[in-house]
């Protein structure tokens, strides 16, 4: 299951990603995603994964697209480092380079 919750404050919104990120959800999680960056005039988005517990090659696709799409509407994004066993999978499938890692 996934979750996803938004919040604004001075230096832009915070996007937080919840459960599991895999194929199931894929396309509500980008529609989502482009619907907080739509809500959210801030130019600095972060895409905190600290409470993802699960991700697969189809969350890292969609979470590829979704931040990709971010960045084609202006925004400056940064994604927040996941719990070790989620953030291994970047790096097994190396994809690490291809998200702008904070934290």
């Amino acid at each position: 299951m996934f979750a996803l919750q938004a919040a604004r404050d001075d230096d832009g919104s915070v996007i937080a990603l919840m459960g599991e990120l895999d194929l199931c959800g894929a396309s509500e999680r980008e529609t989502a995603l482009d619907a907080c960056a739509r809500d959210h005039d801030g130019r600095s988005i972060v895409i905190d994964l600290c409470d993802v517990r699960f991700i697969d090659v189809a969350g890292l696709h969609s979470l590829r697209r979704g931040c990709g799409a971010l960045v084609e509407m202006g925004h400056v994004v940064f994604v927040r480092r996941a719990r070790a066993q989620v953030q291994r999978v970047f790096e097994i499938t190396h994809t690490t380079e291809l998200f702008p890692f904070i934290g």
